[in-house]
């Protein structure tokens, strides 16, 4: 048994002694681990954009923040593949903008998962 506070690596662990012990993962894992990558990587975004705002920090292209309304207005539960695939083109703008690039450098401000 692991025991630990949220978000501070149990499971990543347990997964890498599988790894390390030679363990596969079924079908099922592996789309299931998919979700919550995508999870996260909208999760982390919609983070960025929101500590851009609160630090004050200025769009590097102010056509950044049509990208980040779409990105930050999705309530997202559970993201699969098709839905994840129309946010690859925002995150991907968002993540050139200067200003995000700026928060994230500030990450210790935050808590970004």
């Amino acid at each position: 048994m692991l025991l630990g506070s949220g978000e501070s690596g149990k499971s990543t662990f347990l997964k890498q002694m599988r790894i390390i012990n030679g363990g596969d993962f079924v079908d099922e894992e592996l789309r299931e681990y998919r979700l919550v990558i995508y999870n996260n990587i909208v999760k982390g975004m919609k983070v960025l954009i929101d500590a851009r705002d609160k630090l004050g920090i200025s769009w590097g292209d102010e056509a950044s923040a049509r990208p980040a309304d779409f990105v930050f207005g999705y309530d997202c539960v559970s993201i699969e593949e098709p839905v994840f695939a129309q946010f690859v083109p925002a995150i991907t703008a968002l993540w050139a903008d200067s200003g995000i690039r700026m928060a994230f450098d500030r990450r210790r401000e935050f808590q970004l998962v």
